[in-house]
C-alpha cells in the first residue's frame, strides 16, 4: 500500500504576487500630500503578457464607478495630468502603474469640487439600467429555476446547481447568499426583488429566492462571506473569480478561473461585488473633510456631505458622536443614568454599532488603526460619560484648586 506524503495542493506553490504589489486607487480632487487623496489599494493578482503583476482594466473600472456613486468615467494613471491610460476600450489591459486617478465624465474640479465616495453599502444606490458595458450581455437572459416550495431555497439550489460554483466541488456544499440576508433592508429599498423569480415572497424572505443564491462548498463559502475575499467579474467574455484580498491558497488557486455556470442575473452579482469593496474605501470615507454619499433615513434620500470630526470625536466611523455633541442634544433636566441610557438605547443604534462592528472584521489590521474604532468602544464611551456625570462635582473641585495652586 503506497502512501502519498502530506503537501499543499499544487497551485500553492505557484509564484505568488509581492506583498507590495498593489494599485491605488486615487481622488484628483484631493492633494496627493501623504497619500491623503488615496481612496483604496487592491492586491494585484493580474499578469500581464510581460509577467508583470498588475489588475485588469474593467475590474478596476468598475470598482472605481461603484465607489463614486456610479458615475462613469475613466482612469488616469497618477503621473498624468489628463491622459488616458492607453485605449480605454480594451477592458482586458492589464494594469500596472503603482496608482490611478479616475476621472468621472463631464467633471470639474473647479464647477464641483471633490467628487463623493459612497460611506458604506448600506448607502450605496443600485443603478438599475446603469450596470457597465462589459456586463450587459455576458450573463444568460434566461434561468433554470425549479420548482420547489419558498422555504425550500437551500435545496433547489443543491438541485439546480449540483456542484460548487467555484471549485467543482460536490462534498460539503451550502447555499450561499449573494446579496447577504443581513441587507434584507438596503435588498427592499432598492427594489431588488424585481431580479427575483419568485415575486410572492414577503419582504423578510426576499431574500431567499433561488436567484439570489448559488451552491459553494463550506470553506469557500467562509471565504465569501467572512472575509469578502473573491467577487465574480467578467473578463474576455467570461465569468470568473476575482481576489481583493490575499489569501493562503485559494487565489492561487481559483483567481481568475471560469465558475460553473450560473443561475443568477448580472445584477445580484453586481450588488455582490459593490458590498465586498466599498468597505475598503473606510480609511478615505472617514477622514475629515471628505464628501461621502450617505443614505439619509430622515428624508429616504441620498445626500452628499462632507464628513466633519467635531471637537472630541472619534478619528473612527461615520455615526460616532462626541461627548459634547450628545450633550448638546439633551436638556440639563433630561440626563439619564448610564444604565437608563443603555436600555433605553433606539434599534437604528443597535443597528448602527452592529453595521459599524461587521465592517471593523473585514479590515486590515493597518485599516483598523486608521479608522480609530474598535468594538466596545461605545460602550467605554457611555462608561466615562457615567463617570463624569457621578464625579463632576469632585471633578470641578479639584480643577479649581489646581488653577488656583
Amino acid at each position: 500500500m503506497d502512501i502519498a506524503p502530506f503537501s499543499p495542493p499544487a497551485a500553492c506553490t505557484a509564484k505568488q504576487p509581492p506583498a507590495n504589489a498593489k494599485i491605488a486607487l486615487k481622488h484628483p480632487g484631493y492633494p496627493d500630500d501623504n497619500l491623503q487623496n488615496i481612496i483604496a489599494q487592491f492586491p494585484c493578482f493580474d499578469q500581464d503578457s510581460t509577467g508583470k503583476w498588475g489588475l485588469h482594466r474593467g475590474t478596476l473600472t468598475t470598482i472605481a464607478f461603484i465607489l463614486c456613486g456610479n458615475r462613469p468615467g475613466r482612469l488616469v494613471p497618477s503621473n498624468s495630468s489628463n491622459a488616458p491610460t492607453g485605449d480605454d476600450s480594451d477592458d482586458n489591459e492589464v494594469l500596472v502603474n503603482p496608482s490611478y486617478y479616475y476621472i468621472p465624465d463631464n467633471w470639474s474640479l473647479q464647477i464641483e469640487g471633490p467628487y463623493s465616495i459612497v460611506r458604506s453599502f448600506r448607502d450605496y444606490q443600485f443603478p438599475h439600467s446603469g450596470l457597465p458595458r462589459s456586463w450587459a450581455s455576458i450573463f444568460p437572459d434566461e434561468y433554470n429555476t425549479l420548482d420547489f416550495p419558498p422555504s425550500q431555497y437551500s435545496p433547489a439550489v443543491r438541485a439546480r446547481d449540483a456542484t460548487c460554483r467555484v471549485t467543482g466541488s460536490g462534498d460539503g456544499l451550502e447555499a450561499a447568499h449573494i446579496v447577504p440576508k443581513a441587507e434584507r433592508e438596503w435588498f427592499r429599498r432598492n427594489t431588488m426583488r424585481v431580479y427575483n423569480d419568485n415575486q410572492s415572497l414577503s419582504p423578510h424572505h426576499q431574500l431567499n429566492d433561488q436567484r439570489n443564491c448559488l451552491l459553494l462548498r463550506s470553506d469557500v463559502h467562509q471565504v465569501f462571506n467572512d472575509r469578502r475575499s473573491f467577487v465574480f467579474v467578467p473578463k474576455a467574455g467570461k465569468i470568473v473569480n476575482h481576489f481583493v484580498t490575499k489569501t493562503h491558497d485559494l487565489g492561487s488557486l481559483y483567481h481568475n478561473r471560469e465558475l460553473g455556470v450560473l443561475q443568477v442575473p448580472a445584477e445580484f452579482i453586481f450588488a455582490r461585488l459593490a458590498w465586498a469593496i466599498i468597505p475598503m474605501s473606510i480609511a478615505f470615507t472617514t477622514t475629515e473633510g471628505r464628501r461621502i454619499k450617505i443614505f439619509d433615513a430622515e428624508t429616504h434620500s441620498y445626500k452628499d456631505v462632507t464628513y466633519d470630526v467635531p471637537a472630541g470625536r472619534y478619528r473612527g466611523l461615520p455615526g460616532m458622536q462626541s461627548h459634547d455633541a450628545r450633550e448638546e442634544q439633551k436638556s440639563s433636566d433630561d440626563v439619564m443614568s448610564d444604565s437608563d441610557d443603555i436600555e433605553n438605547r433606539s434599534e437604528a443604534e443597535d443597528e448602527e454599532e452592529a453595521r459599524l462592528n461587521a465592517v471593523f472584521h473585514t479590515l486590515s489590521p493597518e485599516a483598523r488603526y486608521n479608522a480609530g474604532y474598535y468594538p466596545g468602544v461605545l460602550e467605554m464611551e457611555r462608561l466615562k460619560e457615567e463617570y463624569l456625570r457621578r464625579h463632576e462635582g469632585q471633578l470641578h473641585e479639584q480643577e479649581m484648586k489646581r488653577h488656583t495652586a
